[in-house]
């Protein structure tokens, strides 16, 4: 088993459009489960 550190997995589900990044910034970000907002804009 390969351990990941937080970054790499946050990429990754961000690249997955899993995780949308809403600070713009590059520390002390924040982000949004992206699935979770599209049930919103559907609606």
């Amino acid at each position: 088993m390969v351990l990941q550190n937080a970054n790499t997995l946050i990429k990754e589900m961000c690249d997955l459009d899993l995780l949308k990044e809403i600070t713009g910034q590059k520390r002390n970000r924040a982000f949004a489960y992206q699935p979770f907002l599209d049930v919103f804009k559907e609606s």
